[in-house]
């Protein structure tokens, strides 16, 4: 898949309502359900646009149960209601995973592969401005849990990387839900995954995106 993600200085001027910012948006469904689906299905979306110096990315994410155990950065929040965002900017071998439970706890890392990771520090990860909503509503008839995340990434936060500005800059990506203790686990991408048994660490599964 491909994306193209929109450059939205314009309505950042002054403060901030990373909310109202991303209201006007596409939605980016995240559905593909690669090692089998469950019942009721979690229904995940996200928005995704920058403006130049920061990358935004929001999640809204609706589902029966939560979970959120973790609250110290590089934890295993995978084991909790989890989003997850893999990049891997044009010309590099390596790649970032930022995984983050429904409390805005994240685990950060870099490196080649699964087996290959360096953590990213906490005085990193800690540059990474999120925000979260929790309620219960109803949706197609269900009582289910509706949360949303929103994260700001600053170019500092690609460590590894010397990145000055996003416009015109290419990269490989994939944008996942899961939660590996909850009653019905399950493994959600953006980008088909095509394995086994869930892996979300398969560079070459990565979609195409490109900053405007």
């Amino acid at each position: 898949m491909e994306l193209k993600i929109p450059n939205i200085s314009a309505s950042m001027n002054g403060e901030v309502d990373l909310f109202e910012v991303m209201k006007s948006l596409e939605d980016n469904p995240i559905d593909r359900f690669s090692w089998g689906k469950v019942d009721p299905a979690p229904m995940v979306c996200f928005k995704i646009a920058h403006n130049n110096k920061t990358i935004l990315l929001q999640y809204d994410i609706w589902e029966t149960e939560t979970l959120a155990r973790y609250s110290n950065h590089n934890a295993q929040v995978c084991k909790d209601s989890c989003v997850e965002f893999f990049i891997a900017f044009e010309g590099e071998q390596n790649y970032y995973n930022f995984e983050f439970n429904c409390l805005g706890t994240c685990h950060a890392a870099w490196g080649s592969d699964r087996n290959n990771r360096q953590l990213l520090k906490s005085t990193i990860i800690n540059q990474i401005q999120e925000h979260t909503k929790m309620q219960r509503a109803i949706k197609n008839g269900l009582p289910l849990i509706n949360w949303q995340l929103s994260l700001q990434f600053p170019l500092n936060v690609f460590s590894f990387d010397d990145i000055d500005g996003l416009i015109g800059k290419k990269a490989t990506a994939n944008f996942y839900k899961c939660g590996d203790d909850l009653c019905q686990p399950h493994f959600i991408t953006w980008n088909p995954v095509k394995a086994e048994k869930p892996d979300f660490h398969l560079k070459s599964h990565f979609g195409r995106i490109e900053f405007l």
